[in-house]
Order: structure tokens, then sequence, then C-alpha cells
């Protein structure tokens, strides 16, 4: 083989080296923020269930005539 058909075989094996790194970039980049997303919501669901029963544990509280702070 010439030196330009390598030269050229060369070029195309890194243009296709690039192009699937960057594809496999935005494929993790996308999963990553699917994840993120999900973490967050369990999160939020979790602070909101916890906050849920603190107000419950102080609706108890109050009705049998202790404070919130005993």
């Amino acid at each position: 083989m010439s030196k330009e058909t390598v030269s050229n075989l060369l070029t195309y094996i890194l243009f296709l080296v690039l192009v699937i790194g960057f594809a496999f970039m935005l494929i993790e980049n996308t999963r990553l923020t699917v994840v993120n997303h999900r973490l967050e919501s369990e999160l939020v669901d979790s602070q909101n269930l916890a906050n849920g029963y603190e107000w419950q544990l102080e609706q108890i509280n109050s009705s049998n005539g202790w404070g919130g702070d005993e």
C-alpha cells in the first residue's frame, strides 16, 4: 500500500473512533441524567414522607396534651 492510502486509512479510523467516542459520551451522559433525576425524585418523595410522619406525630402529641419539644 502506498503512503497516501495508509494515511487515508488512518484518518478514517481516527474519525470513526472519535465519532464512536462522542456517541458513547452522549449516551452515558443521558443515562446519568436519567439516573440522577430518579434519585432526586426518590429523595424528594422520602423527604415528603418524613415530613408527613413528623406532622402526624405533632398531631398525636398535641391531641395527647404533650408539647412539641418535650
